[in-house]
């Protein structure tokens, strides 16, 4: 039987919470204030610069004039650059090309073509423009262009051209533009979203212009078009923001052109999800991740000049570590049944196996699986009558877990609070068996979790 003296050695409060503060977040959108800001303007678009670590916003029209600024967002201010090159244009797509690190705007409609649409290809390295081409597609506005890193091409689709709305794919390598005939295709559309998914390693589009307004979703994996199902899908719209965030592996989409419309979906490569919590001024925004500051930025609207931020949510997660000490019920060892995270505002359910019958378990729980006081861990156990046994986190909260049949489920309740999101906290089952050893003691694995969402 475990004595209660023996259990408060390894499982002494050093305070009452159950989690330090650490990182909040779950996805909202949050106003920023910089110094200088790009004024209000319409149908400007805007990309990120990986290598400089800056989003690039380019082009526009305001008041019927289209524009040939070029600003720069560094996570905290905008910048203005100056340079002359690509005509001023509007409704044109842009991409970031990874590999020869560079802008690339191609179309719109631009005062170089006495106001219509052009298929011009320039690119923007940080300091000059460069005209990389004049040839390739025919002349378009409102189509969406992507970079592939893993196939090394920009790849464009659909736009308004003369005749009405294209369905074309093409793709340029750094050099010429080549058009592919897949199998399939989206159909003629304009004003959609695309962007390149990463952890699926295709290009994801979204929506548009067609005969109405459209919601559909399809994929591009380098061969041909296919059309997704999801369960759950945005309202149909246009001309709407788009941005892939690479450290959640989710596509988020926001608003659309009427002004009007503010929700935000987030795309996890099976469905979409409305984020019901995300809220921002009504607006048509251009969006782009920003990967050094972790963060969707979203800009360019003919009514605001306000610049904002999307702050993805945690997901929920858990893992083993460490190793488990013998028993005489064999290895104690605690693990999270499939479906059961730490997910904000439910009870995550672990299960405990390898527990003596008639024997009491007790739930370990505490912020750090590092260091406990000036100790460092893992911890041998040796020395206290527990040989082979390490003590893994650093314990604050004790539970008891109940248990029948060798088996013991503990229920770990998490707060419904944002603020929780991104908290990470560490677990292990210490288990009375008086045959283990001398201290009648053995200790489970370890379990780091982190609070989020599913």
């Amino acid at each position: 039987m475990i004595r209660t003296p023996n259990l408060r050695s390894l499982a002494r409060a050093v305070a009452p919470c159950l989690l330090p503060a650490m990182v909040a977040a779950q996805g909202h959108w949050e106003l920023r204030y910089p110094a200088t800001s790009p004024p209000s303007i319409d149908a400007g678009r805007m990309t990120y610069d990986s290598d400089r670590g800056v989003a690039v916003f380019f082009g526009g029209v305001i008041s019927g004039t289209y524009q040939t600024d070029l600003w720069e967002w560094d996570g905290a201010n905008w910048t203005q650059r100056s340079g002359t090159g690509a005509p001023a244009r509007a409704y044109h797509s842009m991409t970031y090309d990874s590999a020869r690190e560079q802008i690339l705007v191609f179309g719109g409609r631009s005062t170089g073509s006495s106001g219509g649409e052009t298929n011009d290809l320039w690119a923007w390295d940080g300091n000059s423009w460069t005209l990389l081409a004049s040839n390739g597609p025919s002349d378009r506005d409102n189509s969406a262009i992507v970079y592939d890193p893993v196939r090394d091409v920009a790849v464009m689709y659909g736009g308004s051209i003369s005749s009405g709305r294209s369905s074309s794919t093409w793709e340029w390598d750094g050099s010429v533009w080549t058009r592919r005939f897949p199998a399939h295709d989206p159909g003629p559309r304009a004003g959609h979203g695309m962007v390149y998914d990463a952890e699926c390693g295709k290009v994801l589009l979204f929506g548009g212009f067609t005969n109405d307004f459209d919601a559909e979703t399809w994929e591009w994996d380098g061969t041909d078009w296919t059309e997704r199902q999801p369960p759950n899908r945005p309202s149909a719209r246009s001309n709407f923001g788009m941005a892939y965030d690479s450290a959640r592996d989710r596509t988020v989409v926001f608003g659309r052109d009427d002004t009007l419309t503010v929700d935000t979906w987030e795309w996890d490569g099976v469905t979409w999800t409305l984020n019901p919590t995300a809220s921002r001024t009504p607006g048509f925004a251009e969006l782009t991740y920003d990967a050094m500051n972790d963060e969707i930025v979203a800009f360019g609207d003919r009514d605001h000049n306000e610049t904002w931020v999307y702050v993805g949510d945690p997901v929920a997660e858990f893992r083993s570590f460490g190793a488990a000490c013998s028993g005489s019920a064999g290895l104690p060892t605690l693990y999270s049944p499939p479906g059961q995270l730490p997910v904000i505002g439910e009870t995550m359910a672990l299960q405990l196996l390898g527990v003596p019958s008639g024997s009491l378990a007790f739930g370990l729980l505490g912020p750090s699986n590092s260091m406990l006081g000036s100790v460092p861990l893992p911890a041998p156990l040796d020395a206290i009558g527990m040989p082979g046994c390490s003590l893994l986190i650093a314990p604050t909260r004790t539970d008891v877990i109940p248990s029948f049949g060798g088996a013991g489920l503990w229920l770990i309740p998490i707060p419904n609070d944002a603020a929780f999101g991104g908290q990470e906290f560490f677990v292990q089952a210490a288990v009375g068996d008086p045959l283990a050893n001398a201290l009648g003691l053995t200790l489970s694995n370890g379990g780091a979790a982190t609070i989020g969402w599913r």
